[in-house]
């Protein structure tokens, strides 16, 4: 038994160049030669107001990087044809934004932060004139309306349709690079075998 399923899937597209994640690979790996292509998702951004883009490379379940009080935040300083590490930012929470504000010429980061005993909330995360934070402090902030979103607080998708009586589940991880779905149909008298593609964003919806 066949069943042609028409899927439509409501995405929204972010993910980054193909030359952005060579370069920002590059650059993390001067630092840990343990990290691969799929242990991070990137965001873009300009942190000194110079024109030239920098690149954000937050760390996911792939990686070693994240823990109960959360995972690891890269801030990488664009230089044309190569990025370079200015911090590691460890046990950050989704969401994350980049402020308006600077601290030595660059922007600061607002980060989420709660668990591990942590009061919950935004922490600013500020450059030093040669690195940004490696931890979130006590100070507590609000957001502001200006503040741009880099990472937002996405959950990973699950969901489960059916059709003539054949069960679909569709998850996808909705990590915001290099982002995957994942269809696994139940019932089919020949072939259950999962199917994964790729995904040109993060997955909203299904029908």
């Amino acid at each position: 038994k066949s069943i042609l399923l028409p899927l439509l899937l409501a995405t929204s597209s972010v993910q980054a160049m193909p030359q952005l994640h060579a370069l920002a690979q590059a650059a993390l790996q001067k630092v840990d030669a343990d990290i691969k292509p799929d242990h991070y998702d990137i965001a873009r951004g300009d942190l000194n107001d110079d024109g030239v883009e920098d690149v954000f490379a937050l760390m996911n379940d792939k990686s070693g990087y994240r823990g109960s009080g959360g995972t690891t935040l890269f801030v990488m300083k664009g230089y044309g044809e190569r990025f370079e590490v200015l911090g590691k930012t460890r046990v950050v929470q989704t969401p994350i934004y980049l402020r308006k504000s600077t601290h030595k010429g660059y922007r600061d980061i607002l980060v989420s932060v709660s668990g591990g005993g942590a009061t919950p909330g935004f922490s600013p995360i500020t450059f030093d004139g040669t690195a940004y934070s490696n931890s979130p402090g006590d100070e507590r902030v609000e957001k502001n309306e200006t503040d741009k979103v880099l990472f937002d607080d996405v959950k990973p998708f699950n969901q489960t349709l059916s059709l003539q009586g054949i069960m679909f589940k569709v998850t996808s991880p909705n990590s915001s690079s290099g982002n995957k779905i994942t269809i696994t149909p139940s019932g089919l008298e020949s072939d259950n075998t999962p199917i994964t593609v790729e995904a040109a964003g993060l997955v909203k919806g299904a029908e």
